[in-house]
């Protein structure tokens, strides 16, 4: 959805929905022109709870020995997308959320069982 459609750049519609998504997260400045402002707002992931500092012992020359925690399956993070959509949106926003969202579900529920990475033929 074009920015020229919302008041400021923390109500916007989906952008590259294929290279974003609620399991990662993310960095965003934002100016404020009147106040000649800009904040910062991370929503990085974050590790598990339950991950120490021993978790990633570090061998001999900095490399990290073998963990399973580190590596595969286990080495998984807390995404932070959707904390820092509704943080930018309570700080920033000038829409409701449900009005932001609601693009963003009809066009996922119009897609609904068809090959998702397919894009239409005018769109080549």
């Amino acid at each position: 959805m074009p920015l020229r459609r919302h008041r400021h750049s923390s109500d916007p519609g989906v952008v590259e929905p294929n290279a974003s998504g609620l399991g990662g997260g993310g960095f965003a400045i934002v100016y404020i022109a009147r106040q000649k402002k800009s904040y910062v707002v991370d929503f990085r992931e974050t590790a598990p709870a339950k991950v120490r500092p021993d978790t990633y012992q570090p061998r001999q020359r900095g490399k990290a020995a073998f963990n399973p925690l580190a590596t595969g399956y286990q080495a998984v993070a807390v995404p932070g997308e959707l904390r820092g959509l509704e943080m930018l949106h309570k700080m920033f926003g000038t829409k409701k959320w449900a009005e932001l969202l609601q693009p963003a579900i009809q066009q996922a529920e119009s897609r609904r069982g068809s090959d998702r990475n397919a894009q239409p033929s005018g769109d080549r």
